[in-house]
């Protein structure tokens, strides 16, 4: 097997210039955890909930995902 057989397509990434705001709402509108930052094809971080709750942003977008839900 090769890793491309087992890679997820279409992956959903947020740019350097994004806020974390941003990030945040983009992962709880998705439902994912680990957000990649792309700058082009180059990948130079991963966003992640924690960072996005510790900063005070994830909480009230999940709010807002489940109320909508």
């Amino acid at each position: 097997m090769i890793l491309k057989d087992v890679m997820t397509p279409g992956v959903e990434v947020i740019t350097p210039k994004a806020t974390l705001q941003q990030a945040a709402a983009k992962m709880c509108r998705l439902n994912i955890g680990p957000l990649p930052v792309c700058d082009g094809d180059q990948l130079i971080e991963e966003a992640c909930k924690e960072v996005a709750f510790a900063a005070g942003y994830f909480h009230r977008f999940a709010e807002e995902a489940r109320r909508v839900s």
